[in-house]
């Protein structure tokens, strides 16, 4: 079953940037925080580093603007779809467009 899956940037006050994957659970997000610098190679299909981070909440993945106590902006750069149960099967994380084209693999 497919669920879905943001990639949005994290921008602080500071100028500095990561990106977030945001992949739908059933009661919150499942969060990966991924450096910016391999924004192209998420576009690209290449598999990128990635550290696991504190789940979510659902509001995320669809949220942009500005985060509460001054903890910076999200902006939305990409949506998509994940299968959970391939997760298990592979190990790996395979995000798709709405068209099923495969863009990633996570290890």
């Amino acid at each position: 079953m497919y669920k879905n899956a943001t990639l949005s940037v994290h921008t602080f006050s500071s100028g500095e940037r990561h990106l977030d994957l945001f992949l739908e659970n059933e009661l919150d997000l499942f969060t990966l925080e991924i450096d910016f610098m391999y924004l192209d190679f998420f576009f690209q299909g290449i598999e990128i580093p990635y550290q696991k981070k504190a789940n979510h909440r659902l509001i995320y993945l669809n949220y942009e603007g500005e985060i509460s106590q001054n903890r910076g902006n999200v902006k939305i750069l990409w949506k998509g779809l994940w299968q959970p149960e391939l997760v298990l099967d592979t190990g790996k994380i395979k995000l798709y467009t709405q068209n099923n084209l495969q863009l990633i693999n996570f290890i």
